[in-house]
């Protein structure tokens, strides 16, 4: 499969990055304003620079790329795969909108603990009615949208 990561340079994009070449995807390019990483593929600055024919855009960068991400998107009937949080309400129409032409996967987190959390508090909510139940959530100091 061909593959194109944006925000490669970041801890998710290089984390994916890494998964692709472990699991023998081709990472045909990587998208990222920080020009920085030890990659095996061009990393452009912008969806417009990109030449190449790609599979999926997996996407981990952050909320004022969606435009260029999605008309890039669009125009080469790439479905994409969205990790990135912190989207404005207009973005998450332009996503829907996207969305009716190309396949598009939203999650707002892929962490598996979240994830595992999230059904544990569903088990909590069903059996424990009359209980008072917090949640706090942590990140690393490095984490650029925290609290996600």
């Amino acid at each position: 499969m061909n593959v194109i990561i944006s925000g490669i340079c970041g801890k998710m994009g290089n984390y994916i990055y890494k998964a692709c070449k472990n699991g023998g995807e081709n990472v045909v390019c990587g998208v990222d304003k920080s020009q920085f990483g030890d990659f095996d593929c061009s990393v452009y600055r912008d969806f417009s620079e990109i030449k190449d024919y790609a599979d999926v855009i997996i996407d981990f960068s952050a909320p004022e790329n969606i435009n260029s991400l999605l008309e890039f998107a669009l125009a080469n009937s790439i479905p994409v795969v969205i990790g990135t949080t912190g989207f404005s309400e207009s973005d998450e129409n332009a996503i829907r909108r996207a969305a009716e032409k190309i396949p598009i996967f939203k999650a707002s987190n892929t962490s598996l603990g979240v994830n595992v959390i999230l059904k544990v508090c569903e088990i909590l909510a069903k059996n424990l009615g009359n209980y008072d139940i917090e949640i706090v959530d942590y990140h690393h100091n490095a984490k650029k949208d925290a609290p996600s």
